[in-house]
This record gives structure tokens, C-alpha cells and sequence, in this order.
């Protein structure tokens, strides 16, 4: 089934990394680090996106993935995390990118204000921290986590307390979540990777009050889940553009959820259950439209974008702190 939309009007663009996935019930895990007790059908998702410091060389230098399973009854969010490492170091002597390690942003109750509280668990070498922003009240993420290193191998296991919700039903809650993996090197060379298609690196931007836009959507639910795809492609050629944000909202969730497309190829992949939803183009700006996915087939959308008016301005001298960026270690 394809669809073609005409975008037309402008909104504005709210604070995510552009990653969605969902998670599913499980029962029976136990935080220990290891990872044997999960579900087989638990799908994995990729750890990737350089943020900081020297790109990884190749998948033995590193590589990451998690998955994610949630326990309605124990109120509880579980994150499994695995790393691939070809050079451990876990006893740095200092803070973040002193050692090898694992980091979970929480925004448990997903906030729609502009400065939402993130709260920054990081587990630095064999040291675990908890990083809270300026001027939090009350819990809002709590979170346990156990480890193992082998030969080559990282294994992070975490169980986030969902008690901050409420004792409502947890099946489609929407969780403000990241994961990001820190690798550090023999020869001292340092790595920040992330989940989601966006990373905002400022200065700053790692403290706790710097995190809101790195925030990627977990959606909580029971349902089984469809493959979904939307494409931005051009008014009159018909031919695919570039990256774009759209804003995906359901009835059944709380909170919508934004998501953002490959740079190259203009294409959005998700996996959501099948049922109704809105879609509306953030970047290019465009008009909300309805879709119907069914919970047995692939959908696909192409959302047809209009060309782009240009205007000149002149922009004033501005003085700017400029943050160390990503090395690639060639030119």
C-alpha cells in the first residue's frame, strides 16, 4: 500500500535523537549480567552513531547493541547491552572517557516541555555514577545495572524502575530513553557511540542539563509489531530527497514520537503495531495525514515534499565556542 502526500504548512521541530523502537513483555529476567535469560526473539538494535572522540576502526574494534524487554506487573524497563572490544580498559584513572563503559539517558515520564529532566546512569570502568540535572526534586528514573567483561566483550544489564509512572498501565507508555557506549583504548584514543540518527554535540552538552535533545522513544507494548517505511521525495521529479523528521502520534500512546530518515536515502524504518496513526513532516515542513497499518503486512508511505523556496539573508558577526567534534584520524 502506498500513499502520497502534499506537504504544505510549517511546525516546529521539538528536542529527540530520531530513534523509535518498541519494547515487549517479558517475565523472569534476573540483573546478573548476563544476558542468557532473555528471550531469543528479543530484537536487537545497533549502537552506532559516533558522537565523540576517533571513529571506530572496524566491528572488532567495537561494536554495539542492545535490546529491550519491559515487566508490566514489576514496573520495570530491562535494557541488554553488548559490546564488542578489541582493547579493554576499565581502570582509567578520572570521570567519563577515563575507561570503558555504559550509559542510560532517563526521561522515564517522557516530558513535553522544552527543558525535560533527563537523568544521566553511567557505569565509568568498574565505577557506577548517577548524574542528576540542576534543580530536580524527586526521583524519575531510577535504575540498577549489573556487568561482565570477558575476553573481547562487554555486557551490560539494566533494570529501570517505571514506579515514577504511576500504577496505571504501563502497556503503550512512551519512554524518553538513549544508549550510549564509551570506549576508551590501549594507545589512550577515546569513543563516544550512541543509539538513535542524531547526536548533538556542544559544549556542555554532556552534563546532565545538556541531554534534552538526545533523547530517542521506547514505546511500551504488547502488541506484535509491523515493518513500517516512509520516504520524502521530490514534488515534480518523484525522486527520493534527503534526511527529514516526521512526527508519528496514535491514540493508543500518550505522547507522539518523532523519528528521522536516512540522510541518504530519505527513508524512515519502523517497527510499530499495526493500527491507526497520524504522520506529520517536521523538516521538510508539511501537513498531517492519516494512516491505517495493518497488523499482517508492510506499509510503506511516500510523503511528496514541495520544491523549496530560497530567500537571501545576512546573517550578524557571531562569536561561537566551537566543541572538539568527531576525529577521523586522516584527511
Amino acid at each position: 500500500m502506498r500513499l502520497l502526500v502534499l506537504l504544505l504548512i510549517a511546525v516546529p521541530l521539538y528536542a529527540h535523537n530520531g530513534a523509535v523502537t518498541t519494547a515487549a513483555p517479558v517475565e523472569g529476567i534476573v540483573v546478573d549480567g548476563d544476558l542468557g535469560d532473555w528471550p531469543d526473539e528479543l530484537p536487537w538494535h545497533e549502537i552506532a552513531i559516533p558522537s565523540f572522540g576517533l571513529r571506530p576502526y572496524d566491528d572488532a574494534d567495537f561494536s554495539g547493541r542492545f535490546r529491550l524487554g519491559y515487566d508490566a506487573q514489576g514496573r520495570s524497563l530491562y535494557v541488554g547491552v553488548e559490546v564488542t572490544d578489541g582493547s579493554r580498559v576499565v581502570d582509567g584513572v578520572g570521570g567519563q572517557l577515563s575507561s570503558d563503559g555504559c550509559e542510560i539517558h532517563l526521561d522515564v515520564p517522557h516530558s513535553t516541555q522544552d527543558v525535560p529532566t533527563v537523568l544521566r546512569h553511567a557505569v565509568w570502568g568498574n565505577r557506577r555514577s548517577i548524574l542528576t540535572p540542576s534543580g530536580a526534586s524527586q526521583p524519575f528514573g531510577d535504575a540498577d545495572v549489573e556487568w561482565r567483561r570477558g575476553d573481547g566483550q562487554h555486557i551490560y544489564e539494566w533494570e529501570i524502575d517505571l514506579s515514577v509512572l504511576g500504577d496505571g498501565d504501563l502497556h503503550n507508555r512512551v519512554i524518553g530513553m538513549n544508549v550510549v557506549v564509551l570506549d576508551v583504548d590501549d594507545d589512550g584514543s577515546t569513543r563516544r557511540v550512541v543509539w538513535g540518527q542524531r547526536y548533538h554535540k556542544a559544549p556542555g552538552n554532556l552534563s546532565p542539563d545538556g541531554l534534552t535533545d538526545l533523547r530517542g522513544d521506547v514505546v511500551l507494548t504488547p502488541e506484535p509489531v509491523n515493518d513500517i517505511t516512509v520516504q520524502t521525495v521530490s514534488e515534480i521529479e518523484h525522486e527520493a530527497l534527503g534526511r527529514a523528521w516526521f512526527r508519528i502520534e496514535s491514540e493508543a500512546w500518550d505522547t507522539p514520537l518523532d523519528v528521522v530518515s536516512d540522510a541518504n536515502t530519505g527513508v524512515a524504518h519502523l517497527q510499530l503495531p499495526g493500527g491507526a496513526y497520524r504522520l506529520q513532516s517536521l523538516h521538510p515542513p508539511g501537513s498531517m495525514v492519516s494512516l491505517v497499518v495493518s497488523s499482517d503486512s508492510a506499509y510503506h508511505t511516500d510523503v511528496v515534499v514541495p520544491r523549496p523556496r530560497f530567500e537571501a539573508i545576512h546573517a550578524p558577526p557571531v562569536d561561537s565556542t566551537l566543541g572538539s567534534g568527531l576525529r577521523d584520524g586522516d584527511w
